[in-house]
């Protein structure tokens, strides 16, 4: 597999069918593939000046020439050695073709010259001087048998490389690092001594390539990849071998490449979260175990790890990440003990009907909701014609929290009221006081008996029977006595 570049809008045919197949099969970005040498053009030609390739014992000679060119194979000098060797270059990749710098090997493909120069791949990286041949042999296919190359120009020089590699130009990424890779060959490759070997090639984030080196082994095993490289390839060694070649052009007791492991997409090594834009990928925090829940810290993705039975995730609101709470309501209950509850409350006041029973000290949250179940039922008796009732009532704060029974305007007279009720009640403060009070809501003052505790009964009503609402009423003669209660608890 060699991807030769090939030129848009050229003409191609039937035996340049390898380089045409390599071109289809895979892109030429950053492919490594076997070298036959490096052919080092640093110094521009003068006049006349030529480059020789012996291909298949064939020797086919371009000629440098600053005038007109006339004869196949002329080729035009340039104002720099680089750009002269472009010129080369693509004379190499189209040696039929004649050109305004170039004066190709008559006008078919068929020329000898043509044929043979089509058996071999050409390496240039961008504004080089070293120009790259490589075999388009396969091991179905293969033309070609011998290849070396020689020249006049001035410092230039031939150099047989077979145990290097040729990487073709290309553009990848190390992180947010872009580099633009122009092209070249690898660090020598060492044979192994006793056993077989699998090195690397890499990439880094300075366009450098460079090998790292396996183990030797019976069966060997690629190294492990390296971080901030982008890792190209994997090279098969064995003992002995004096060449490499590509995976599909292997040779008896020689070297090749054994994986492409290019990247399809996105061709770049990502080391860390810091290098993706947010909300392009979530990077799992690790340690995952059944019943995790991960959230957003503000920066990035955290794992909660699963909470115990029973528990529930409580939200802290903005600002602050979620946990798991207990699912456990306290609950506080008082309840009568002792004596009768029998008070009295003044004009527009209240009294607690006992202040050491019917009385709860809660803590917790400012904001925190609270769910308050109350029951009362007893004798009230009215001497000014008012509105009575039972409350709770937030002593801390002098909040009523709500009406527990009663609640009409009466007559003068001896009354029984009772009822039973839940309250939902915001916390004002983080410890609260709750306790049941009796009221009258004008002049005078009434006597609440709420439960004798002595005879387990409620006091006898006189009275005649005022209904308030749904859940609270006056009644006559409550067939069970109870004690009062309430009973508080956090939701």
């Amino acid at each position: 597999m060699k991807a030769v570049r090939l030129p848009s809008g050229a003409t191609y045919y039937a035996q340049e069918h390898n380089a045409l197949r390599s071109d289809a099969v895979a892109s030429s970005w950053l492919h490594v593939h076997q070298q036959l040498g490096a052919l080092a053009l640093g110094t521009n030609p003068t006049n006349g000046q030529t480059v020789s390739l012996i291909v298949n014992g064939t020797t086919i000679t371009l000629t440098g020439k600053t005038g007109a060119l006339s004869n196949p194979g002329d080729f035009a000098i340039q104002a720099s050695a680089a750009a002269t060797d472009a010129v080369i270059w693509n004379a190499l990749l189209n040696p039929s073709t004649t050109t305004s710098t170039f004066v190709g090997f008559n006008t078919t493909p068929s020329a000898p010259e043509s044929i043979l120069l089509q058996y071999l791949g050409w390496g240039l990286s961008s504004g080089g001087t070293t120009i790259t041949p490589f075999s388009l042999n396969t091991s179905t296919y293969s033309p070609l048998t011998s290849f070396s190359a020689s020249t006049t120009v001035t410092s230039g020089t031939w150099t047989a490389q077979t145990m290097e590699l040729y990487v073709q130009p290309g553009t990848y990424y190390v992180g947010t690092t872009r580099v633009l890779f122009l092209g070249g060959s690898t660090p020598t490759f060492t044979p192994p001594v006793s056993h077989p070997r699998i090195d690397l090639v890499t990439a880094d984030s300075s366009g450098t390539i460079a090998l790292v080196t396996g183990s030797e082994s019976v069966s060997p095993f690629a190294p492990s990849y390296s971080t901030n490289k982008l890792v190209l390839a994997e090279i098969y060694h064995v003992v002995g071998e004096t060449a490499l070649y590509d995976v599909d052009n292997q040779q008896t007791g020689q070297g090749y490449v054994y994986n492409d492991v290019r990247p399809f997409f996105p061709g770049g090594y990502i080391g860390s979260p810091s290098q993706i834009a947010n909300g392009v990928v979530l990077f799992d925090p690790g340690s995952d175990a059944q019943g995790d829940i991960y959230y957003w810290t503000g920066s990035a993705l955290a794992r909660l790890p699963a909470g115990t039975s029973g528990q529930f995730l409580q939200t802290q609101g903005p600002g602050a990440n979620p946990q798991w709470s207990p699912f456990a309501p306290v609950v506080a209950v008082g309840s009568a003990s002792g004596t009768a509850y029998s008070v009295t409350s003044g004009t527009g006041n209240g009294a607690a009907l006992d202040s050491t029973n019917l009385k709860i000290t809660f803590t917790g949250a400012v904001g925190q909701w609270i769910r308050i179940t109350a029951f009362a039922a007893g004798q009230v008796v009215v001497t000014a014609n008012q509105s009575v009732n039972i409350n709770m009532v937030d002593v801390t704060n002098s909040t009523l929290v709500g009406t527990i029974c009663g609640g009409a305007t009466v007559s003068n007279g001896t009354y029984q009221i009772y009822g039973i009720i839940t309250f939902f009640y915001q916390l004002q403060s983080t410890t609260t006081v709750l306790q049941m009070y009796g009221y009258n809501q004008s002049s005078g003052s009434n006597t609440f008996t709420v439960y004798n505790p002595a005879s387990n009964t409620l006091y006898p009503n006189t009275g005649a029977q005022k209904n308030v609402n749904a859940s609270t009423a006056f009644a006559d003669n409550l067939s069970t006595a109870s004690a009062p209660w309430f009973s508080v608890e956090a939701i």
